[in-house]
């Protein structure tokens, strides 16, 4: 009898550690992503090279922490693009690039993602 407590006990203990583990995890988890910024864009999109060439003459990415995703060549990519866009209450149809995610907002298009720049640039 005594055997089986203790392996309950252990059972428990395990579970418990697994859990405070994933909760850890998770925590930093979040916390990493909510500091980055996805930038979506593709090759061929001329409003994703004005977004561009607006981060390269004000040194966005040195302000920021930007993922850059192309969606053109990357089906990963592009399926990411949708589900967040999804999330943010677009459908399908009304997806497109550039877009910008950050902390669950998507902000699409080339003016809205400079107006957004501007914004965090003012702040800082």
């Amino acid at each position: 009898m005594k055997l089986d407590k203790k392996i309950i006990f252990a059972g428990i203990a395990i579970i418990v550690g697994f859990i405070a583990i994933v909760l850890v995890v998770s925590y930093f988890g979040v916390k990493k992503d909510a500091e980055l910024t996805y930038f979506y864009y593709s090759l061929v999109c001329p409003h994703c090279k004005i977004v561009e060439e607006y981060m390269a003459e004000n040194n966005i990415t040195d302000k920021i922490k930007i993922v850059s995703k192309e969606v053109s060549e990357s089906k990963d990519n592009a399926e990411e693009l949708l589900l967040r866009a999804g999330k943010c209450g677009y459908k399908m149809e009304e997806v497109g690039v550039p877009m910008i995610w950050k902390d669950g907002v998507c902000i699409m298009g080339d003016q809205p993602i400079i107006d957004y720049f501007k914004q965090i640039e003012e702040q800082k």
